[in-house]
């Protein structure tokens, strides 16, 4: 057990801004308002697609299972911290099936769990928090 190391260490404290993704970025974080949300095709080739943006740029997101959870969940108009693979699509940046977390949620647990009031928290109010809802 001592040798016993991880097969990849994935950081989630950097948040990226979209316009920097490429093809050399194997996961990613950003943080984004969700513009549009909807479902497309039919029956096996039904999907649920959504865009964020983050004043940089825009992401298309794309869930292929769990739609109708995923559709539940996710609002557009809110700000979202995103967590997924990049991938490209008809040369646009996408994530496929990423974890989206409601920003506010994330700075209260995250404020909570440290101690500190909502807004000391240092991803919420700076970097690509900061001002997000009036850049988009």
């Amino acid at each position: 057990m001592l040798e016993h190391y991880p097969l990849r260490h994935l950081d989630k404290t950097k948040v990226d801004k979209i316009v920097n993704l490429n093809y050399s970025a194997e996961y990613a974080q950003v943080a984004g308002k969700l513009t549009d949300i909807h479902t497309t095709g039919e029956k096996s080739a039904k999907r649920l697609v959504a865009y964020v943006q983050d004043g940089t740029g825009d992401m298309e997101l794309v869930w292929f299972q769990g739609i109708n959870w995923v559709e539940k969940t996710v609002q557009p108009g809110q700000v979202y911290l995103i967590f997924g693979k990049v991938g490209f699509f008809n040369g646009k940046v996408q994530m496929t099936h990423p974890d989206a977390h409601l920003q506010q949620v994330v700075g209260e647990v995250l404020g909570h769990l440290l101690g500190q009031r909502r807004h000391q928290h240092p991803l919420v109010g700076v970097g690509a928090f900061a001002d997000l809802a009036d850049q988009v």
